[in-house]
């Protein structure tokens, strides 16, 4: 078990050596946490616990959440400073809540990242703070929830295979050179949408909520690609280069 009573730690390096350790308490890390050894699992004991980071994540050899998904365990970076991501997607799986709560900053990613992998439990929740890509790929399982700071696309993948939901802030999706697919609804009400020429495909095989934020928020180029309804709520779509509903796809409503 790992357990932490007041204080905080400067950095925390942790051996899993293939076992599963059970988290008491909540920590506070001041530097950087890190996981090696033969790969093992960090659950918590069925309350909500919390990682306060203000330094770097880096998993080689850890599935944070356990290999079956943990709501009740959050990793959340709280570093004023640059913070960075870095998942072995191999050999290490980030299946737990995180969230970015950064006062100031920005947190990078330095390698492709998933979150719920394998479609277990996850979410990604941006309270503030400015989430980076890079040319890396991220991979959200659970729900994106996004009530302020900054998300850049840059020039990465991102798919989202639950709800993304984005009520505040500045959401900027990948440019041309990257892709942002959406599996099920795409809510922007009260946040700012930059398309940076970018692609958005929506390739559900139900029912898909697209509500835009309005024409305040124009998109490039809007795809969608597979059998279900896409469907408009909320608010007027502005698209300023392209809209293809694929010949396959299923219907489009306008909702009108």
């Amino acid at each position: 078990t790992i357990s932490q009573t007041g204080g905080s730690l400067t950095n925390l390096n942790i051996n899993m050596n293939s076992t599963t350790k059970t988290l008491l308490t909540d920590l506070t890390v001041l530097g950087n946490l890190s996981w090696t050894g033969f790969p093992g699992e960090l659950i918590s004991d069925g309350t909500l616990r919390t990682i306060n980071l203000q330094g770097n994540y880096t998993a080689d050899n850890a599935y944070l959440g356990g290999a079956a998904g943990d709501s009740n365990l959050k990793l959340k970076f709280t570093g004023t400073g640059a913070q960075s991501l870095n998942i072995n997607t191999t050999s290490a799986q980030l299946n737990a809540r995180v969230e970015v709560d950064k006062s100031s900053g920005t947190l990078s990613l330095t390698s492709n990242s998933v979150i719920g992998q394998n479609g277990v439990f996850g979410s990604f929740t941006v309270t503030q703070g400015t989430v980076s890509l890079g040319t890396f790929t991220f991979t959200d399982y659970g729900t994106y929830t996004q009530t302020g700071g900054t998300f850049n696309g840059n020039t990465g993948d991102i798919s989202f295979f639950e709800n993304a939901l984005i009520t505040g802030g500045m959401f900027s999706a990948p440019d041309g050179t990257g892709s942002l697919i959406v599996s099920k609804n795409l809510i922007i009400s009260g946040a700012s949408y930059v398309h940076n020429s970018g692609t958005v495909e929506f390739n559900g095989a139900a029912t898909q909520l697209f509500n835009s934020g309005g024409t305040g928020n124009p998109f490039f180029t809007v795809t969608h690609t597979q059998g279900g309804t896409l469907q408009l709520t909320g608010s007027t779509l502005m698209v300023t280069n392209s809209f293809t509903n694929d010949g396959f796809a299923g219907t489009f409503n306008l909702n009108g």
